[in-house]
């Protein structure tokens, strides 16, 4: 398939790409996302996450204690925001608002969302996922926070407990009492990572009678959340309301993806015994369902039924009882949820009208008479090019698709908020326009694949949860390309004009005009063959007209993605789709590959002719999912890898292509880990990101630092890379966005210091004109990289791209400076891993 996608500078919309993607990438996506972190168990260890937090909080010093560096600088976006999955106001002043995002943890405006008012709201936990947002009735002081972004997938043999799609570790129910200044925890499930809590609800008429909906059942406590009891044992309850009057009186809608049990359940007696909604509801639904009592009139209730994960079967049922859930009828199936039946959708009444409902799925609905006819209210998708921040993101109809909650203000009743994939909306004249809400509203979700420009300072890619692929060019407004589930990307290191983006299932997208257009140049896909859903392919560094790109099979373009052939004689690795890629930054005949584990362990392969052939080089690494590779840019035969899962090593380094892996780990935490580079000048300085944040190895992985200031606690590191000439370290987070940072500086060898395969070093002249030379005397081979800065730390040239020298005297010519500006220069050496720096003067 070849298609072309043009984008002028103003905004306008899409339509998310339905007619491709008519599936719940979500799915998808949780899946991928937890089975790299669960492999090769079927679900996470229950204490491995806080376990490693509260460890690593105590043995590991961070970096700002023993370095002079800056903390990191969120670098946002901020006019673009990930999944939001609830929000709250404050029941006495309405301009604040609270919103729970799928792993950006908690933040609060005190704007009603407008202009640039977020701010994140720390709790002094790894907070990632808030499900459920629950103030006191009387008492705006006391706010109640459900963790965690947990689904249920039931798969033949393993129960209904097998929770395989994943957002992010839950903790159970955190509480304050002070206005969110201060946390502690009500329910307590830090080591049950596996839960998590999907509504919190306090009982409008006795603030001591608090219920929980959760994964694991429905859980009362009649005590403010001192203690908690189970009250109903059916799993995954996904939403729950509470009579105004009669705190006796709850409903729960239990079910996610087929759990056992499913439907709508109602307690007359506080949760002593149960009845289940029968006939006319579904006696069968895929999806979960979701509730609301009509203030007004608390005998009206609603419910939201979905279905499925897939646009082919998917059905929606919008349903009202007028008795108090005596008895129920099926007001209207216009299937609103579609694919996303599991996922996203919801229903609200209006706060003195019971025939006026809002109800959402993929798009926004609006009903004036109890549901009998639903209006569309929005267009969905994404909206392409740069919106201003804290300014709507597109016309007055649009969206984003993906609906997760709905809550109208009960003091302003025309002011209506939506939680989405898209962070927050706003109506403010009773669902006629909308606008986003999400200026400053760092919470966006990157995948592994991030990449900068090399040839222009501040200029970041990289692809995001169901928010497209963004664009940074040194401003907190972010462009939007391509669309779907944004995926991996890569920056021609030379030609700023030429980079790529891609969406999920390798729809591979080029630009040859700075990211104004784009042409699709995916490889093509062979039936049977698989590919992963955030599916990678790299740029040679050293040659950018060779692309990689890894299904089942390994693809190879030596025309920029004109024209695809498959590499390793057209055989695939092994059979298993491949999951990550990496070239050698000066050598573009090493080639290195993972696969991911479908039909066994998962594998790394290791090409040294440019992928026509290729060795498996797995050896004693563990049996984890290989998240991420990496070759030293000083030692082109030093490959590192980091792995996923827990209880086992994270960092391993090998050198050649014999299969024999160094254990790095040491301390770092025993949590997945997703990323590793190595500092281009010096290969002692390595960073690996994980899912607790930044860790830094000054000295080759023998002992690490934490490398986390100014980033908050509890941070999904998918991607690192590194601006050479700029010296600064990227971060792609699933959830805080992006940040950027300087590197650890480089502590220069002096000549009394010289490592033992040199004796001597001379430069001369200098000073220079417009030419010198570099004189060795080696003691042994040595593998050298040569590379001039300036005065500013600024890159000029590489001189040497990583090249190996035999013992004795060597003798290396520089010239062509003469255009240089007369000043002071820096010589960069880089020996076998270890940097020298020799002062150069231009006249």
């Amino acid at each position: 398939m070849r298609w072309v996608i043009y984008f002028s500078c103003l905004l306008f919309i899409a339509s998310c790409q339905q007619q491709e993607w008519e599936q719940s990438g979500a799915f998808d996506a949780m899946n991928q996302f937890s089975r790299m972190r669960a492999y090769p168990e079927k679900e996470i260890p229950s204490k491995g996450y806080f376990q490693e937090w509260r460890a690593a909080e105590e043995r590991l010093v961070p970096a700002a204690e023993q370095r002079n560096s800056d903390p990191w600088e969120a670098i946002g976006p901020h006019n673009i925001a990930g999944r939001a999955l609830c929000t709250a106001i404050n029941p006495q002043n309405n301009n604040t608002l609270y919103l729970g995002t799928a792993s950006g943890g908690l933040w609060r405006s005190y704007n009603k969302g407008k202009g640039v008012s977020w701010q994140q709201v720390e709790t002094g936990y790894p907070l990632l996922g808030v499900g459920a947002i629950e103030f006191a009735p009387f008492d705006s002081s006391v706010i109640y926070l459900g963790t965690g972004e947990v689904y249920n997938a039931l798969e033949s043999g393993n129960g209904a407990a097998y929770r395989p799609t994943r957002g992010t570790y839950g903790m159970g129910i955190l509480k304050s009492t002070d206005g969110g200044n201060t946390w502690s925890h009500s329910l307590d499930w830090t080591y049950e990572q596996q839960r998590g809590v999907w509504q919190v609800k306090v009982a409008p008429s006795n603030p001591n009678i608090v219920y929980a909906a959760t994964t694991h059942g429905t859980y009362k406590s009649t005590d403010a959340g001192d203690n908690w009891t189970q009250v109903h044992d059916v799993i995954m309850a996904m939403d729950l309301e509470v009579h105004p009057s009669n705190p006796n009186i709850v409903f729960v809608g239990c079910g996610n993806l087929g759990s056992p049990g499913h439907g709508i359940y109602r307690t007359l007696d506080g949760g002593a015994s149960w009845t289940k909604a029968g006939n006319p509801l579904p006696a069968f639904f895929g999806g979960k369902a979701m509730l609301d009592i009509a203030p007004s009139d608390p005998d009206v209730v609603y419910a939201s039924i979905g279905n499925s994960t897939s646009g082919s079967n998917g059905a929606s049922w919008l349903c009202r009882s007028q008795d108090g859930g005596d008895s129920w009828q099926v007001v209207n199936q216009e299937d609103y949820s579609r694919w996303q039946g599991w996922f996203s959708h919801d229903v609200a009444v209006h706060p003195v009208n019971e025939d006026f409902i809002m109800v959402v799925g993929i798009d926004i609905w609006r009903s004036y008479n109890g549901g009998q006819t639903l209006t569309k209210q929005t267009v969905g998708g994404v909206a392409f090019g740069t919106p201003a921040i804290g300014f709507p993101d597109g016309p007055s109809d649009f969206s984003h698709s993906d609906h997760h909650d709905i809550i109208f203000d009960p003091s302003e009743t025309n002011t209506i908020y939506f939680a989405n994939d898209g962070g927050l909306y706003g109506s403010f004249d009773g669902g006629n326009n909308f606008e986003s809400l999400n200026g400053g509203l760092q919470t966006t979700q990157f995948y592994n694949g991030v990449s900068v420009s090399q040839s222009q300072s501040d200029h970041f890619v990289g692809g995001l949860q169901d928010n497209s692929t963004v664009i940074y060019r040194n401003d907190l407004a972010w462009t939007r390309v391509i669309g779907g589930d944004g995926s991996w990307t890569a920056w021609n290191p030379i030609d700023a004009d030429n980079l790529y983006g891609s969406a999920q299932y390798l729809f591979v997208a080029r630009s040859q005009d700075g990211a104004d257009s784009f042409q699709g140049v995916e490889p093509p896909e062979f039936g049977g063959e698989s590919t992963v859903f955030i599916a990678p392919y790299i740029l040679s560094p050293s040659n950018p007209n060779t692309l990689f790109a890894g299904r089942s099979h390994l693809y190879i373009s030596y025309d920029r993605g004109d024209s695809w052939a498959f590499a390793n004689g057209g055989e695939p690795l092994n059979g298993d789709p491949i999951f990550a890629l990496e070239c050698s930054p000066t050598h573009d005949n090493m080639v290195y590959a993972a696969t991911a584990p479908l039909n066994s362990r998962p594998s790394v392969f290791a090409s040294t002719n440019g992928g026509s052939s290729f060795a498996d080089i797995t050896g004693n690494l563990p049996d984890r999912y290989i998240n991420d590779l990496t070759v030293d840019p000083n030692g082109p035969s030093t490959t590192f890898a980091v792995m996923g899962g827990f209880g086992s090593g994270h960092v391993f380094r090998t050198t050649g292509h014999n299969g024999v892996w160094v254990d790095l780990t040491g301390d770092l935490p025993d949590v997945p880990t997703s990323a590793v580079i190595v500092d281009p000048l010096n290969s002692d300085h390595i960073y690996v990101g994980n899912d607790l944040g930044v860790y830094f190895s000054s000295d080759g992985g023998q002992t690490w630092e934490d490398f986390n200031d100014g980033i908050s606690d509890g941070c999904l590191i998918m991607d690192l890379k590194i601006h050479e000439s700029d010296r600064l370290l990227y971060v792609g987070s699933h959830g805080k966005g992006a940040y950027k940072r300087e590197l650890v500086p480089i502590e220069d060898v002096a000549t009394s210091d010289l490592p033992g395969e040199v004796k001597i070093i001379n430069i001369f002249p200098n000073p220079i004109i417009d030419h010198f030379s570099i004189q060795m005397e080696l003691a042994s081979k040595a593998d050298i990289s040569v590379v001039l800065f300036d005065g500013s730390g600024k890159k000029i040239s590489v001189v040497i791209r990583s090249q190996e020298y035999s013992a004795g005297t060597i003798n290396i010519p520089v010239s062509g400076l003469g255009e240089l500006p007369v000043g002071n220069y820096i010589l960069s050496l880089t020996l076998n891993g270890k940097r020298i720096a020799r002062n150069i003067v231009k006249v």
